[in-house]
């Protein structure tokens, strides 16, 4: 011990662990024992925290040991278990309901909404604080989802649009829709009214591309009516319930019928314009054919110049290919975006279907067979052959140009009487819209501030009327038959006369009188659209009337023309030698050639009416005459075998026209019927798409087609059957199964038609070119070859419609099985879009690649930058 003053001593016992006992021992004496007692301080052995993350994350539950920070979801519940010594209880900061596992084992736990700050101190009887920990939690709130879209619209209608949208969240999605309303509508039920439909996704993906399809013809949008809409996505947190998202809300605007009208006659403009164009083109083409045909007849070899003279040539054709493609695909696309607002007339829209055709047949395959065998030559230096070669494109050329010639005649006639009768309901409406006005002026409901505001209105729709009524006086003077429409001047100053006095009485406050302006104005308006309609059913009328006598005489002549060329040949074969009589006979056959050049030029005008006269009558009547120029060559030069060979392809021609014709004179017979059945008729009785005065026509149906397509097959098997029994098929037949086939080609024109419509193109595939096999059989029967190449083709077509009907039944239950889910119909991406597609989903890609460390601020900022 230690001495600190006189009589007192001290020492220290240092790590005590154990209670003591002392005593002390001096100058022989001892002391008593003395208990030093230890307090046993309360203390943590050893702890651990299990992890129990909320169900709707997906994420396995952990345990972890002696760690005092931990980051994790919101919602996540942690149990602390602890080893301790000495300690009688744990007391926490916030307080928690403690539990006693068993000896030395405690355990509390908590649900975490927020970050907290758990302090746990130990205690006993004897000490109240003891081991003390303190754990930092850290709680990720579930954040909202984010969503962008992007728009494309179709290229052939203003009522199918096609979205990319990307959405992302921290940990996944509950669902996906698309959402509309009516914000302006003229039908008052329509207006207001909501929507929503459903959007695959797939919920545990974070991030994901969608696509949705949407057709505003399921909608029965019309004109001006305003669509808000809009995507909303929600995330999956269970927690807070889920969260949503949503993207700008845009507006859905559909055109006036004003604009459609606008934007038709632009359209209409630039078609002409391209038709008129490709036509001189053509022309300056066949020219410089000819240009080179005497060049390869004067020359040995070809040189480089030659060559690339030649090439050019090709060159040219190419381009202007392209360019009448490009105004085919102008006119469908306006075609149909012109018909989605309005009714349109069965009549329009079958003479629509014609043209089309028309059309389509004017780019044909042997054409372009022709260019690649031109192309061919020219690359293996073969002058004879390119020489034939050329003269064939010659021909080709000159066809394409009358051609071109005739789209445009026709495009400008049907243009007139679609606008003229535009004209007469709009007439119609008006004089209706007058004659109620005058009625609400007479009963004076309204102020006289309104009722002379909606008079001007009036006015100002029947000044446009007159512009359209001299728009189609202009239309009509530029067509080569124009029809007889008298002058509408004078009725035009009546009704605009009386329109001002309604409006000047009006403002007087004499209501009875200009109630009576107005009457007369109506009545004036009314009779204007009756005498229109009148004069442009006579005109119809007179021309179909004419055509038909015209159709009539030229299949007269034609009969004519190929008696007369059988005496001919028959004249050669007795006499191939040159004498009297071969002069003669020449001097006939060119009588003949001239006579069938007259009814080649009356045909091409009657063509240049008439849509139903289809485009390779025109080809095989110049096919005739080439046949007989060729005739006339040889027989110059006397070599009369040769001349007989022509001659008889022509006589071949005379009788194939003859065939041809009959069937296009069939069909003008009956749209004369039907134009005279319909004479006078009120315009509500004329059929109409979706028009109460007829049902929309039925989508037709690929099983019924293959049905028809099979039963003209077993026909076609027949007449082969009978002719190995000797029992050749008559012209009639052959015409009747042309016929046939011609309906069922019309049936897949009018399907592919409505699938465009409906957005749907090309989901059964290439109904084109199963239509352009059709169109070949069907030419088959009208040069009346029955062989073996004629079963294949009717095979591949059969074949074809097999895929097209399998395509249409795998789309049907695709569509029930979506609807039964109550989700989208999910469609195929039409070509022209998925290039779009593809781009921007490309640009999604990068996101992913956005750097994690990125503050959210900044990631949402990349993410805006693709969406739009």
């Amino acid at each position: 011990m230690r001495s600190q003053d006189l009589g007192k001593f001290s020492f220290q016992l240092k790590n005590v662990q154990d209670t003591k006992s002392i005593f002390f021992e001096a100058g022989g004496f001892t002391s008593k024992e003395y208990q030093i007692p230890i307090l046993l301080k309360p203390s943590l052995v050893g702890y651990n925290m299990e992890v129990t993350y909320p169900s709707y994350l997906g994420i396995p539950n952990e345990t972890y040991k002696n760690i005092g920070e931990l980051n994790v979801p919101q919602g996540t519940k942690i149990k602390w278990n602890f080893n301790t010594k000495n300690v009688d209880s744990i007391a926490t900061l916030p307080q928690l309901k403690i539990v006693n596992e068993s000896v030395n084992k405690l355990s509390f736990s908590k649900r975490f909404l927020k970050s907290e700050t758990i302090l746990v101190n130990t205690q006993n009887t004897d000490v109240k604080k003891g081991d003390s920990v303190r754990y930092q939690i850290n709680v990720i709130p579930d954040d909202y989802p984010n969503i962008s879209a992007s728009k494309k619209a179709d290229s052939l209608s203003n009522k199918i649009f096609y979205f990319l949208g990307d959405i992302s969240d921290d940990h996944g999605f509950s669902r996906l829709t698309f959402n509309y309303r009516f914000k302006k509508s003229n039908n008052p039920e329509k207006k207001g009214k909501t929507g929503s439909s459903s959007i695959r996704i797939i919920n545990s993906i974070n991030n994901q591309n969608f696509y949705h399809y949407w057709n505003l013809s399921t909608l029965n949008v019309e004109a001006e009516d305003e669509i808000e809409y809009y995507f909303t996505v929600w995330d999956n947190d269970a927690v807070n319930g889920a969260k949503s998202a949503k993207t700008n809300v845009s507006t859905y605007r559909a055109p006036s019928l004003k604009e459609i009208k606008e934007e038709t006659e632009k359209s209409n403009e630039e078609i002409k314009n391209a038709f008129a164009g490709a036509q001189s083109e053509a022309t300056k083409l066949e020219k410089e054919i000819n240009s080179i045909e005497k060049m390869l007849t004067e020359k040995k070899n070809l040189d480089w110049n030659d060559k690339k003279k030649i090439q050019d040539l090709l060159d040219q054709q190419k381009e202007l290919e392209e360019k009448i493609k490009n105004s085919i695909d102008k006119n469908l696309e306006k075609n149909l975006k012109e018909d989605e607002f309005k009714p349109v007339d069965e009549y329009f829209i079958e003479k629509q279907k014609e043209l089309e055709k028309l059309m389509d047949e004017v780019l044909d395959e042997e054409t372009k067979e022709l260019m690649e065998k031109i192309q061919k030559l020219l690359e293996e230096n073969k002058k004879d052959e390119l020489q034939e070669a050329m003269e064939e494109f010659s021909f080709s050329q000159k066809e394409l140009s009358k051609e071109m010639d005739r789209m445009l005649e026709l495009f400008k006639e049907l243009e007139l009487e679609k606008k003229l009768n535009e004209t007469i309901d709009k007439l119609n409406d008006l004089a209706k819209k007058e004659k109620d006005l005058a009625d609400k002026t007479d009963q004076k409901k309204g102020s006289k501030e309104e009722l002379k505001a909606e008079q001007e209105k009036l006015k100002e729709e029947f000044e446009e009327v007159k512009k359209d009524i001299e728009d189609i006086k202009q239309k009509n003077d530029d067509l080569e038959s124009p029809m007889d429409l008298k002058d509408k001047k004078e009725q035009e100053d009546k009704v605009s006369e009386k329109m001002q006095e309604g409006s000047d009485q009006i403002q007087k406050g004499k209501n009875n009188k200009a109630s009576e302006s107005m009457e007369d104005a109506a009545e004036e308006m009314q009779e204007m659209a009756n005498e229109m309609r009148s004069e442009m059913e006579e005109s119809m009328e007179e021309q179909k009337t004419e055509d038909l006598n015209n159709l009539r005489q030229i299949l007269e002549n034609l009969v004519q023309l190929s008696f007369d060329q059988e005496t001919v040949i028959e004249g050669f074969k007795e006499n191939k030698n040159y004498s009297a009589k071969y002069i003669e006979l020449r001097q006939d056959q060119r009588k003949i050639k001239d006579e069938t050049k007259m009814v080649e030029d009356s045909l091409f005008a009657l063509s240049k009416r008439n849509p139903e006269i289809q485009h390779f009558v025109n080809e095989e009547i110049a096919n005739v005459n080439e046949n007989l120029d060729k005739s006339l060559e040889y027989l110059g030069e006397r070599f009369t075998n040769n001349a007989l060979v022509h001659q008889q392809n022509a006589m071949t021609g005379y009788n194939n026209l003859a065939l041809m014709l009959s069937e296009s004179l069939k069909q003008m017979q009956q749209q004369m019927m039907a134009m005279k059945q319909n004479k006078g008729k009120p315009k509500s009785e004329c059929k109409k798409p979706g028009s109460a005065g007829g049902k929309k026509p039925t989508k037709p149906n690929m099983n019924a087609i293959k049905k028809m397509q099979q039963e003209l097959a077993k026909q076609l098997e027949s007449m082969k059957d009978g002719k190995a029994k000797g029992k050749n098929p008559s012209s009639k037949e052959f015409a009747q199964m042309a016929a046939q086939q011609a309906a069922i080609r019309k049936k897949m024109q009018d399907l592919e038609r409505e699938l465009k419509k409906e957005g749907s193109g090309g989901s059964l595939g290439d109904l084109k070119k199963t239509q352009d096999m059709m169109d070949d059989l069907e030419k088959d029967m009208y040069y009346k070859r029955l062989n073996s190449e004629t079963f294949k083709k009717l095979n591949q077509i059969e074949i074809k419609l097999s895929e097209h009907e399998k395509s249409e039944r795998e789309q049907e239950q695709d569509n029930k099985r979506s609807s039964n889910e109550g989700q989208d119909i999910e469609r195929p991406i039409p070509p022209s879009i998925q290039k779009y597609l593809e781009e921007k989903q490309k640009e999604s890609e990068l996101l992913k690649t956005v750097s994690p460390e990125l503050q959210p601020y900044y990631q949402r900022k990349v993410k805006e930058y693709f969406g739009n």
